[in-house]
């Protein structure tokens, strides 16, 4: 085990090695599709040091918890404060009332280093839409970190006293239980839950492996490298700390299994020391990035938040991705010199002084985010029109805390009053969006009916699905209508053309597969052959109980959020995205569409009411026609699907009185 103040420079260019590809990649250049992968390597590093300089002060007979917590104080807090002041700028800038307000949450979550615990609750996960326009969200990781360093003290204390001779075991066996639990809750019989996926990317208890490894390398428990394996070993490092940069992506489970190349890479370098291919972490460029690694994580964020909100959340142009990393370097190095190297000498600010700062600062900034929440997001910072644009977002289905993700037997009902039930409305999300619209459209034909919508799950069977529930939450469903004769018609609504390719319309691949071939129906690669499995077996299920299938096809994606970018228009002159045309839909719809006509049911088209010649985006009156990139207003939906919904339902209700 090295002395705690032997100075190592490769772990500082390890640092450059960490912070370069997270920079890289959230400023969208080519290539760092798996630059997230740099925290990991942080955390490696961070479980060294902090367990190197403890673990000899405990030996020694001489840690001090206030001084621990002193050093943490004087490296974390006063360059994040200066960045939590710069987020928040960035957040009055660009984010609408009700984010604003929601961001003076997080900004609180932050400065008890409870951020990851806020975005786990609240965002779809790391690679949402929903986090990634957040300025806080890359505090995630420094929640992380400090969440460890509250308990691993005790704990290591705890252990010197009580059983000094089983540390290491102590440790190794924690590391295991931690890794184990990662891998428990991403691969649960051979499924990626999103939920599972959020869980373990953002709470310690999955995270304390990758802190853990290098906490046992500074407690000496890999014995001393033999000089023969040592350039083998280098050359492994490298590979193990590059490839998963350029080969992960946001679809990639993690961190759990993955996590691992990059995390034994880390260790793998600290273990090397300076010696062998490792050397190339001693480098001077990498040594001086590993030193300012710290404010650069801190400053690149927010700032690349700030260009993206300018642009609507549209992806940065070339030469906007090369500015903002040559902004946060800057402003990194600046951040390092005044502010990072002052703090941290004690002859410059004295230990009360700090303490007292710190608390005035922590105050500070609660006030702040009581603020902003109190003067309800500041919306006299845009004009009515531009409120009416952004209003948009909130401009959904009214009953969809009532109705969503309800189960089986407790649906609720749409339509006229005093009517009996007679159709089913199942879908995703987007039979959320199209609720207002069934919903006027049963009331003028004087019908009835129940609603099951679950947002990510298919309405079909067959197969088993991803997201958590799905699978159970649709068999539940075909039960219930099993024991429902009087629901007649059921009307499937989904978004098909992603379901089918597994593809977004900017032809990203989506985060998680939708489907999981299982033991029975598996054949061929890819989701096209599983989606007609499902598709298949969900028409043969209903028809064979006597239902009328209707499916409507689904609403056009724009690719981009109508109120963002119409937003950034009115704000800051942003060019709007090229907008879908009626080719491009029916291009993107034509496979699916393909695979439900085969099946002989009833399907209606519902893009060309949205896109006459090329999508419609706004209305008359400049308002989003969409809330975000692919579900419609509740404005919208009344105005679209009760034309194509209304002569449904009065045919069947006809027939239903011809039955009875």
């Amino acid at each position: 085990m090295s002395k705690a103040s032997h100075y190592r420079p490769e772990i500082d260019g390890l640092r450059a090695w960490a912070v370069l590809p997270v920079v890289l990649f959230h400023a969208g250049v080519p290539g760092f599709s798996g630059g997230f992968v740099g925290v990991d390597i942080f955390f490696v590093i961070s479980g060294f040091l902090i367990t190197q300089i403890i673990y000899s002060e405990m030996v020694r007979g001489d840690f001090s918890i206030v001084r621990f917590y002193e050093r943490r104080i004087r490296r974390i807090m006063p360059a994040l404060s200066a960045v939590l002041l710069a987020a928040t700028l960035v957040a009055v800038i660009l984010m609408p009332p009700r984010e604003l307000m929601n961001y003076g949450k997080s900004l609180a979550a932050t400065v008890f280093f409870g951020s990851n615990l806020w975005f786990w609750r609240t965002t779809g996960g790391y690679f949402s839409p929903d986090a990634t326009g957040h300025p806080l969200l890359h505090t995630w990781s420094l929640a992380v970190e400090e969440q460890f360093y509250i308990f691993f003290p005790l704990l290591l204390m705890l252990c010197v006293r009580l059983a000094p001779k089983r540390v290491r075991l102590i440790a190794i066996l924690v590391v295991i239980a931690s890794f184990a639990y990662s891998l428990w809750r991403l691969n649960d019989s051979a499924i990626w839950h999103l939920e599972h996926a959020r869980e373990v990317f953002y709470l310690p208890i999955g995270r304390v492996w990758e802190l853990g490894l290098g906490s046992l390398l500074a407690l000496g428990v890999v014995p001393a490298v033999r000089e023969q394996l040592r350039v083998p070993l280098g050359m492994i490092a490298l590979a193990l700390l590059t490839l998963p940069v350029f080969l992960y992506s946001g679809a990639t489970p993690f961190p759990g299994l993955a996590a691992l190349p990059p995390c034994l890479g880390a260790a793998l370098v600290i273990y090397l020391g300076e010696r062998g291919p490792t050397r190339i972490f001693t480098w001077r460029p990498f040594v001086l990035v590993g030193l300012i690694s710290y404010s650069l994580y801190l400053w690149h964020w927010p700032l690349i938040v700030l260009l993206h909100g300018i642009r609507g959340g549209a992806p940065l142009p070339m030469t906007w991705s090369i500015g903002a990393v040559s902004a946060s370097v800057i402003l990194a190095w600046a951040s390092w010199r005044f502010i990072e190297r002052p703090f941290r000498q004690p002859a410059s600010i004295s230990r009360q002084t700090l303490f007292i700062g710190s608390g005035v600062t922590v105050a500070a900034l609660l006030v702040l985010a009581l603020g902003l929440w109190g003067l309800q997001g500041l919306p006299q910072r845009y004009t009515p029109t531009q409120l009416a644009v952004l209003g948009a977002q909130t401009d959904i289905n009214e009953r969809r805390a009532e109705c969503a993700m309800r189960e089986a037997g407790q649906f609720c009902r749409i339509g006229a009053a005093g009517v009996e039930p007679s159709f089913l409305l199942w879908g995703d999300s987007h039979s959320d969006s199209a609720q207002p619209g069934f919903q006027l459209a049963a009331e003028r034909t004087g019908s009835n009916g129940y609603v099951s919508s679950r947002w990510g799950c298919p309405p079909l069977v067959g197969i088993e699905q991803s997201a958590l529930g799905c699978t159970s939450a649709n068999q539940a469903t075909l039960s219930w209508l099993r024991t429902h004769p009087e629901i007649t018609v059921v009307f499937l609504v989904g978004r098909w053309p992603l379901y089918e390719s597994g593809r977004l319309k900017d032809g990203a691949i989506q985060p998680r597969p939708t489907f999981i071939a299982n033991a029975v129906n598996s054949e061929g690669d890819g989701q096209s052959p599983l989606f007609r499995i499902a598709m298949t077996q969900t028409v043969k299920a209903l028809s064979a109980m006597g239902k009328r299938v209707v499916i409507l096809g689904d609403v056009p994606e724009i690719g981009w959020s109508a109120p963002l970018q119409l937003s950034a228009l009115q704000r800051f002159g942003a060019p709007l995205p090229p907008v879908p045309t009626t080719v491009d839909v029916a291009a993107r719809d034509a496979r699916s569409s393909a695979v439900i006509k085969q099946l002989g049911v009833e399907f209606v088209a519902v893009y060309p009411r949205i896109c006459p010649s090329e999508c419609l985006v706004m209305d008359e009156k400049g308002i989003p026609i969409y809330s975000d990139g692919d579900h419609i207003t509740a404005t919208a939906s009344r105005t679209i699907y009760p034309p194509l919904i209304e002569p449904l339902l009065s045919s069947n209700r006809s027939a239903d009185q011809v039955r009875r």
